[in-house]
């Protein structure tokens, strides 16, 4: 009967142990409001300022200030582990603020990222000769997701050695 428990015990935690989780962890997930959507951030910022979120998306623009870093990103909606699927449509634009530099060779144009911030209100932005307004969030915590490799471009089959088939 113990064998079968610790069994079980050990299946269990392989288990867990093999479960997806988010970069960030549960601790620094803790406290944040899940449910805060984009659309109303964007619409009723005011009595949501101060509330700590995580948000993710597809880097537009990195641009290295004095005292801190604006990352401006495209909002996309976040899985399980708090990574943008880009699959999705876009949300729209936010902007996060980190309290130091960031190397804009890293945080490129297209880099996804995920980030754990309190929602600092709304600001307005030019764009294409009109206004916007984009959420901006005080950065806490970022995870700029490793790049994707693709697929080779064709499946290769080999016979011995030095002798290549495309397929």
């Amino acid at each position: 009967m113990t064998v079968t428990k610790h069994a079980l015990g050990l299946f269990a935690m392989m288990l867990t142990a093999c479960a997806a989780t988010s970069p960030f962890g549960s601790a620094k997930l803790s406290g944040t409001d899940k449910t805060l959507s984009y659309q109303q951030a964007v619409t009723d910022s005011g009595p949501l300022r101060g509330r700590r979120i995580v948000w993710g998306g597809s880097i537009i623009a990195t641009r290295n200030l004095a005292q801190h870093t604006e990352v401006v990103v495209l909002a996309y909606p976040l899985d399980a582990q708090a990574q943008p699927l880009i699959s999705k449509s876009a949300l729209g634009r936010f902007v996060l603020i980190w309290p130091g530099y960031l190397e804009s060779a890293d945080y490129a144009p297209g880099r996804r990222l995920s980030v754990i911030g309190d929602l600092d209100g709304l600001r307005d932005e030019l764009l294409g000769g009109s206004r916007h307004t984009y959420p901006v969030i005080q950065a806490q915590y970022l995870y700029l997701w490793p790049l994707e490799t693709g697929p080779a471009v064709s499946p290769r089959f080999h016979i011995g050695v030095g002798v290549g088939v495309r397929l």
